[in-house]
């Protein structure tokens, strides 16, 4: 239940720095136009799947940036590939403009396009920048609109996780049948501090630890306390809906911090019991037992 997401759709900022200063050798591509194509309309069960789709397509040509960068072609080699495959990442951005998004997800198509036009603006302007290279301004001006872009799509894609929760989860029953199992959680969630692990037979899956403060830190397998592999962040229980939020704000992986790391997710708390938790994550289909350690 608890495995880590090691992919996060937030697009990491200096992926097109640094990529030579040779001139580059032959024509530019031309500029993308927008297309004029029927736009793709969505049902509220289908919206979020097609958007992350196409958000692990842009994704990953964006990295394949990174990859020309790294290789052992000459700079003005690296300089052509760069220019096509920014081409490239400008016709899939205009795929997510091509989205007809259902009423519930209106306001978060909305960001996600504001988000994909910075983003385009920051690849237009590298793609001046490559054909200038004495300019440095444009290559500043690209960095800051994909800055801007990153900043958009964390607040939009934050959006999408809460917004599919809610249309996944039935509403929480208030019968008497139901509130045995949470009723001892008090408004601020202060009983769930602790350290709690999910198991499978007599192996440790995970440890989850909340913190007084709001902190919590979550560890792969039975890798707690050592500080290698584990997300940290905070956490927020809601008592009125039942739900538990986790927001990581840092992931280390072999030790190093990962740049650019945030992710949500969102637990119903299904029962307690001192020293048993349920939860369960309708958006990942999932759900566990967490014993307190």
């Amino acid at each position: 239940m608890w495995e880590k997401k090691l992919l996060c759709f937030v697009i990491p900022l200096m992926l097109l720095g640094g990529c030579g200063t040779d001139t580059v050798v032959g024509k530019t591509h031309k500029q993308v136009q927008s297309s004029e194509t029927k736009k793709e309309k969505l049902t509220k069960e289908n919206y979020a799947p097609r958007l992350t789709s196409l958000a692990v397509d842009f994704t990953k040509e964006i990295l394949e940036i990174q990859t020309i960068a790294a290789s052992d072609k000459s700079n003005a080699e690296k300089m052509k590939e760069v220019n096509k495959k920014i081409d490239d990442i400008l016709k899939m951005a205009e795929k997510f403009k091509n989205i007809e998004a259902p009423k519930e997800y209106e306001t978060v198509q909305k960001g996600i396009e504001k988000a994909v036009d910075y983003y385009s603006k920051g690849f237009k302007y590298q793609k001046e920048a490559i054909k200038d290279q004495s300019n440095k301004e444009k290559l500043t001006k690209s960095l800051e609109q994909i800055q801007l872009g990153d900043e958009a799509w964390r607040e939009s894609y934050n959006q999408l996780q809460e917004i599919q929760l809610d249309l996944i989860q039935e509403p929480v029953t208030k019968s008497k049948e139901s509130k045995p199992d949470i009723q001892n959680i008090s408004k601020d969630g202060k009983e769930l501090v602790g350290t709690w692990v999910e198991k499978t037979k007599n192996r440790i899956e995970q440890s989850l630890i909340f913190h007084p403060d709001g902190i919590f830190e979550n560890y792969v397998e039975d890798t707690y306390p050592t500080k290698d592999n584990y997300v940290k962040g905070h956490w927020k229980y809601d008592s009125k809906t039942n739900k538990l939020k986790l927001t990581g704000e840092k992931m280390y992986r072999d030790g190093e911090l990962e740049q650019d790391f945030m992710e949500v997710r969102t637990f119903v708390v299904k029962s307690f019991q001192g020293d048993k938790l349920e939860l369960e994550e309708p958006e990942a289909g999932q759900s566990g037992i967490l014993e307190r350690r």
